[in-house]
């Protein structure tokens, strides 16, 4: 999700790898050009997963503050005058989130929507890095959203949202917020109260609820999985703005466990959807 955009792109050149968490690694880049887009990516992949789905599949692309927070930013930076210091440094990534929305994103979720996608997932990993830089993941999104004709959602993994809110909400083309919560679910910790400060906020739109901790082998029972989505419909007072999925990408388990947990992940729905249908009286 990081590579393979950089790629499609100029104006970078591959440092080396670096370690991102356990031993997983990624090949990091430096910026030291003006952001160019080389060619719009991801068509194939959608082609593939459009050829074999059975209804209007998801396209999920990194979104432009992940990719310039998990890149140096050398060119942007040499551009600002005098002292290069933690203003300096934010004005520099904010012309770097910028420009790889405009330049490389919203060109790029344009020739996807040219080729029949109709719904974009922004990936922003990255947002709860830096909680005091929502602003920027707010004006990347807008920016590569802007004037597209799509539906459009964004995930962020492993923040604290609250320190993300209000800011996040001025996410103009955003209609769900597919989130992260299995991960943090225990016996003594309720991953998905955080749902509440949307409701304090007045924010009305859809969930994308994370259910399975995608860092574990262990498979979530169809009932644990109904269970969480029963608080969530409590805590948003609305069951309808509901979408369920795994908190993050399984690429970290094996196919067998990635499976056992998405056919688990079905029936717990199922049971939930069955329970709001017919109550127990």
């Amino acid at each position: 999700m990081y590579e393979y955009p950089i790629r499609q792109m100029r104006g970078f050149r591959f440092q080396g790898h670096v370690r991102s968490f356990d031993n997983k690694y990624y090949l990091k880049a430096a910026v030291v050009d003006e952001v160019r887009l080389d060619r719009p990516y991801h068509i194939e992949e959608f082609d593939f997963v459009r050829h074999h789905a059975k209804a209007e599949p998801k396209l999920p692309i990194t979104g432009p503050y992940t990719l310039a927070d998990w890149s140096y930013n050398e060119y942007y930076l040499s551009r600002q005058k005098g002292w290069k210091g933690r203003g300096a440094r934010r004005a520099a990534q904010r012309e770097f989130v910028v420009d790889l929305a405009r330049r490389a994103l919203r060109p790029t979720i344009q020739a996807l929507i040219d080729h029949g996608c109709r719904v974009v997932q922004v990936d922003e990993p990255a947002a709860g890095t830096h909680p005091d830089e929502a602003d920027l993941v707010v004006e990347g999104f807008n920016a590569a959203t802007e004037g597209l004709d799509a539906e459009f959602t964004m995930h962020i993994c492993y923040s604290n949202y609250r320190d993300l809110l209000p800011k996040l909400l001025e996410a103009k083309r955003c209609r769900q917020w597919a989130w992260e919560f299995a991960n943090r679910d225990s016996d003594g910790h309720d991953g998905y109260e955080v749902l509440k400060a949307l409701r304090e906020y007045g924010d009305t739109r859809e969930v994308g609820l994370g259910v399975l901790d995608v860092h574990r082998d262990q498979v979530e029972s169809p009932e644990v999985v109904a269970s969480r989505i029963g608080r969530a419909s409590e805590y948003l007072g609305d069951p309808h703005r509901i979408w369920v999925n795994p908190d993050c990408g399984l690429r970290t388990r094996s196919l067998a466990v990635a499976r056992a947990k998405l056919e688990s992940m079905v029936k717990g729905a199922a049971i939930a959807r069955s329970e709001r249908e017919n109550p127990r009286r």
